[in-house]
């Protein structure tokens, strides 16, 4: 008796769909990002490479996040990102901070409670580097483009798990022809609130 009712809950569960993507609902979205990765990076002075080497990278990120439902399973909105960096590279340690602003676009794939998704993200970024005492301020562009996949649980929430590639191209606040050049492959996990 109790195989036959796990059985018919699981049966319904997996027919009930969720409208959570349709047009006019408000996202609010909460991603986080507790990973390691490793990048490439290239700074350059005057055109000319003054560090290419590779990176181990430790990073702790939260992107909350507020978009609008403009059609059924596309969402656009505003995306604030904040990122606190530990790296490694050949023998020294540095210690940095980003924070990101701008627009992001998302759209689901199907209407089942299991929805594929792909977003785009664009905006301005500021990075403090910390090393030995000495600090640095970049500005410039932040940028992404990632894959995932949202899992709606009930009416109101999901949860996402996903990999983007993220990027960016700043400048030295003090020194333009000093560039900061960063990107990679990162992997997330968060939820989504649909109002």
């Amino acid at each position: 008796m109790k195989k036959l009712l796990v059985i018919i809950a699981s049966a319904m569960f997996s027919f009930t769909t969720f409208s959570q993507t349709n047009k006019g609902t408000i996202l609010i979205d909460a991603q986080t990002n507790l990973s390691g990765s490793f990048l490439t990076s290239k700074m350059e002075y005057n055109g000319q490479n003054v560090l290419d080497d590779d990176m181990k990278n430790t990073t702790i990120s939260l992107a909350p996040s507020i978009g609008y439902f403009f059609a059924n399973n596309f969402a656009a909105g505003l995306n604030l990102s904040v990122n606190i960096n530990n790296t490694s590279m050949g023998n020294s340690e540095a210690n940095s901070t980003t924070v990101a602003i701008g627009p992001f676009v998302r759209y689901y794939f199907g209407s089942s409670n299991v929805r594929p998704f792909i977003d785009g993200e664009i905006g301005y970024a500021t990075n403090k580097e910390k090393n030995d005492g000495d600090e640095l301020k970049f500005s410039g562009i932040g940028y992404g483009i990632g894959l995932g996949m949202a899992f709606l649980i009930n009416e109101k929430i999901a949860l996402n798990a996903g990999v983007s590639y993220l990027g960016t191209s700043l400048s030295n606040s003090e020194e333009s022809n000093l560039k900061l050049k960063s990107s990679g492959v990162a992997i997330g996990l968060g939820f989504s609130v649909h109002l």
